[in-house]
C-alpha cells in the first residue's frame, strides 16, 4: 500500500514539473497543476480543471478539456477537438485540424491556424495572425491587431474590432458591431445588420449588403453588388461598378463614381462630386452642393436642389 502511494507521488511530482517527453495513450485527468518544458504528447483524453503551463510542444490528437488555464508559449497542435472553459493565452502557435470551441478567453500574441471550426462564445484578442479554413462562429467579442484570414465563413453576433488586416475568400455575416482601421477586402459576401465604421480601405468583390449604417473615411470600391437600407455616410471615396441600390439615405463628402446602376428612394446629398456613367433614379431629395455629371440618364424627383453645377449628357 504504501509502495503504491509512492508511486503515486512520484508520478504526481514528474508530471507536475516534467522537462523530458511524455506520450500519453489513456485518459489523463488533471486537478492540479502541469508544467512541462518538453514534449507531451497525448493520443487519448486530456481533461484538465487546474492549470497547464507549456513552454516546449504539446500535441494531442484525441481530445482536450480545459476548464481551469493554458498557457503556451511553444507550440500546441490539436488533430481531434480542443474545447476551453478557462482561460488560454498563446505566445506562440497553434495549430487545429479539428474542432476548437471557447467558452471563456483567448489570447493570440503569436500564430493560430484553424482548418476545422471555431466557436467562441466569449472573447478572443489576437495581435498575431489567425488563419482559417473552416467555420469561425462568434457570440461574444474579436479584436484582432494583427492580421486575419479566412477561407471559410465568419459570423459575429457581438463585436468585432479590426486595426489590422482581414481577407476573406467564404462568407461574412455581422449582427453586431463591426469597427476596421485596417485593411478588409472580400471575395464573396458581406451581410451587415448593425453598424459598420471603416477608417481604412474596404473592397468587395462580391455582395455588400447593409441593413444598419456604414461610416467610412477611407476608401471603399465595389465591383459587384452593394445595397443599402440605413444610412450611408462618404468621407472619402465610393466607387460602384455595379449595381448599388439605396433605400435609406446616402450622404458624400468626398469622391463617388457609379459605372453601373444607382438607386436612390430615400435622400442623397452630395458636397462632393458624384460622376454616373450608367443610370441614377431618385424617388426621394437630392441636395448636390458640390459636382454632379451623368454621363447617362438621370431622372430626378419633383425636390431637387442644385447649388453649384449640373452636367448631363443623354445619349440615345
Amino acid at each position: 500500500m504504501s509502495t503504491s502511494v509512492s508511486i503515486k507521488k512520484r508520478l504526481a511530482h514528474w508530471l507536475a514539473s516534467s522537462a523530458g517527453s511524455l506520450i500519453y495513450t489513456g485518459v489523463l485527468l488533471l486537478y492540479g497543476s502541469l508544467k512541462h518544458n518538453g514534449f507531451l504528447t497525448i493520443y487519448g483524453s486530456l481533461l484538465m480543471d487546474g492549470f497547464l503551463s507549456t513552454s516546449g510542444s504539446l500535441v494531442t490528437l484525441g481530445f482536450l478539456q480545459v476548464h481551469g488555464s493554458l498557457i503556451s508559449p511553444g507550440f500546441l497542435k490539436d488533430t481531434g477537438s480542443l474545447s476551453l472553459f478557462g482561460f488560454l493565452a498563446l505566445r506562440g502557435s497553434l495549430d487545429v485540424d479539428g474542432f476548437l470551441a471557447t467558452h471563456g478567453s483567448l489570447d493570440v500574441d503569436g500564430f493560430l491556424a484553424t482548418h476545422g471550426s471555431l466557436t467562441l462564445s466569449g472573447f478572443l484578442t489576437g495581435s498575431g495572425s489567425l488563419f482559417y479554413t473552416g467555420f469561425l462562429n462568434s457570440y461574444g467579442s474579436l479584436k484582432f491587431s494583427g492580421f486575419l484570414v479566412s477561407f471559410g465563413s465568419l459570423m459575429v453576433r457581438g463585436f468585432l474590432a479590426m486595426p489590422g488586416s482581414l481577407i476573406a475568400n467564404g462568407f461574412l455575416s455581422f449582427f453586431g458591431s463591426l469597427f476596421v482601421a485596417g485593411f478588409l477586402l472580400s471575395y464573396g459576401s458581406l451581410y451587415k445588420d448593425g453598424f459598420l465604421l471603416f477608417l481604412g480601405s474596404l473592397k468587395i468583390f462580391g455582395f455588400l449588403h447593409i441593413f444598419g449604417s456604414l461610416f467610412m473615411d477611407g476608401f471603399l470600391i465595389q465591383p459587384g453588388s452593394l445595397t443599402h437600407y440605413g444610412f450611408l455616410l462618404v468621407s472619402g471615396s465610393l466607387m460602384v461598378r455595379g449595381f448599388l441600390a439605396m433605400p435609406g439615405s446616402l450622404l458624400n463628402s468626398g469622391f463617388l463614381l457609379a459605372r453601373g446602376s444607382l438607386f436612390d428612394y430615400g435622400f442623397l446629398s452630395n458636397y462632393g462630386s458624384l460622376i454616373l456613367h450608367g443610370f441614377l433614379l431618385l424617388n426621394g431629395s437630392l441636395f448636390a452642393c458640390g459636382f454632379l455629371v451623368a454621363d447617362g440618364s438621370l431622372l430626378l424627383p419633383n425636390s431637387c436642389a442644385l447649388r453649384v453645377s449640373l452636367s448631363t449628357v443623354h445619349r440615345y
